[in-house]
Formats: C-alpha cells, sequence, structure tokens
C-alpha cells in the first residue's frame, strides 16, 4: 500500500497496521520529507493541487477554490507560525485535489459552489470537465522544422503516439460523484485514452 503521509504519525500507524494486518507492505515515499521542498517540487513538476476542504483557524471562505502555489504556501507558513497550521494539511486543516499535472493528459476544470459556516468549509463541485480536446494539445505541440513532425524532446511525443491522439475529443463532461464515507463530491475521472 502506498501512503502520502509526510509527518502524521497518526494516519501512517493506521495504515501500517492495517497492512500488518493483512501481511502486506507499506511504502510511504514522502515520510518525513520537508514540507516546503516537498511543495515546492510539486509546483516545479507541474502540479496544479486545488484547495477544496479547509478546516483551521485562519483557513477562510477565501481558500475554498484556490489554487495551491507559491503565494499561498507562504501565506501557509505565517499561518503556521500563528496557528500551527501544516503547509500540506498534515493534520486535516485542509484537503485538495490535483486538477493538473504531468500524469494527466488534459487539465480537470471544476465549478463549484463554496459552503462555509465560519469554522469549515467545502466546495461542491457542480460540474467538473476536461480541458482542450486532443487536436488542440497537438496543435500546441512543438514540430521539427525540418520534418514537420514530433520533435523527440516535446513531451507531446507520448501523446501524439497514442492510437486515437488524432481524433477530435470533445470536451467532456463529468457529472460530480459523492463519495459516501467522507462526504466529498468529487469528479468522476473518465479512463485516459
Amino acid at each position: 500500500v502506498t501512503a502520502g503521509a509526510v509527518e502524521s504519525t497518526y494516519q501512517t500507524d493506521r495504515i501500517d497496521g492495517m497492512c500488518d494486518r493483512l501481511g502486506i507492505d507499506l511504502f510511504a515515499p514522502l515520510w518525513q520529507e520537508d514540507p516546503r521542498e516537498l511543495a515546492e517540487s510539486m509546483l516545479d513538476a507541474g502540479f496544479e493541487i486545488t484547495i477544496v476542504r479547509v478546516a483551521a483557524r485562519g483557513l477562510d471562505e477565501s481558500w475554498l477554490g484556490r489554487t495551491l502555489d507559491l503565494g499561498a504556501i507562504e501565506e501557509l507558513e505565517r499561518l503556521n507560525d500563528e496557528y500551527g497550521v501544516h503547509i500540506l494539511g498534515e493534520g486535516g486543516e485542509f484537503e485538495t485535489i490535483v486538477t493538473d499535472g504531468p500524469h494527466m493528459d488534459r487539465p480537470i476544470r471544476l465549478d463549484y459552489e463554496t459552503e462555509f459556516d465560519g469554522m469549515r468549509g467545502t466546495i461542491r463541485v457542480t460540474d467538473a470537465r476536461l480541458a482542450d480536446s486532443g487536436r488542440e494539445l497537438l496543435r500546441r505541440c512543438r514540430t521539427d522544422e525540418r520534418t514537420g513532425g514530433m520533435r523527440s524532446d516535446d513531451p507531446c511525443a507520448a501523446l501524439a503516439g497514442r492510437s486515437r491522439s488524432h481524433r477530435e475529443v470533445s470536451t467532456l463532461s463529468l457529472p460530480p460523484r459523492r463519495i459516501a464515507a467522507s462526504g466529498y463530491v468529487i469528479p468522476t475521472m473518465a479512463p485516459r485514452w
């Protein structure tokens, strides 16, 4: 089992106990890494991370739907000094969803409403869709001027090799789905093509 815990012994102990009972190994590659360095490396890698739930002093409604960027990280460090808010939300201060990253063909765009009771809040996704069609992505890819083809150093080269990447793919609307155990509303994920 892979866990993304950084400093939460509560979370790691629970997952480790489950793994012991099942006779399987726990893999926690982020365990005890520096939170600021992890945050910066996620941003440097191209991840777009959206805050979907807040539950801590200092995190008001303006944080709901906010993209985690360097400015947000700096503010979270100030909130850590003032209120003890972990900059990665390790204590449950906030929850996030990755809406774009190097592992995704297209970013997810969310339409949502916010709910905030003065102490905690969440976003309720009303619509989620994949941005851009495959053809639009390919149009943005760099080409080799000599051959007119895709340059080998272009990250889009992998996309071009997919069997259906040359076809027009319309923007896909994804209905929200409630996860009963947590009460979160998240987009239903379509398979990658």
